[in-house]
């Protein structure tokens, strides 16, 4: 009877620790990336900018929108090697940069939940342009729509109020 009850138990932590590793993806790597430079570069999909590495700052994190359905690529880029990571849902990766000085910069990535983008026509050609009633409506909707804190906005002009 205590091996069919350890047997169960053992079981059903695996099944947790699976579940619990579908989620949420926590890399702690020993890779190193090498570096002679502070100044390197970072490539989050196709947008590419520079990445100040703080050896000072552990970790020194890089928060990157992530999708739970789809990888967001990041590349690393430095004077002697280039590192892709693809990242997910809510992953959090760290991994060090080595300094040729002899630091090392504990370096993190991690997913956050995208923000909520407008989801009107930011063109001025667009039927409802200047008139704020019909043009802000949408825009207020799309950051109260999703319960999470949002703006109040009032629009003033010559001292009336128009919004």
């Amino acid at each position: 009877m205590k091996l069919i009850f350890s047997n169960v138990i053992v079981f059903l932590c695996s099944i947790a620790y699976g579940y619990a590793q579908s989620e949420v993806k926590i890399s702690r790597s020993t890779l190193s990336i090498p570096s002679s430079t502070y100044d390197i570069k970072i490539k989050i999909d196709e947008m590419q900018r520079d990445w100040r590495i703080s050896p000072n700052v552990s970790p020194d994190t890089l928060m990157v929108e992530c999708k739970n359905d789809q990888f967001t690529n990041v590349v690393f880029i430095t004077d002697k090697k280039k590192q892709l990571f693809q990242v997910s849902g809510q992953d959090l990766i760290q991994f060090n940069i080595l300094m040729d000085d002899g630091l090392s910069a504990l370096t993190a990535i991690k997913c956050i939940k995208p923000r909520t983008r407008y989801k009107g026509d930011y063109s001025p050609e667009r039927q409802n342009a200047g008139n704020y009633q019909k043009d802000l409506v949408p825009l207020l909707d799309t950051y109260f729509s999703d319960d999470r804190a949002g703006a109040s906005l009032t629009i003033w002009k010559k001292g009336q109020l128009n919004f």
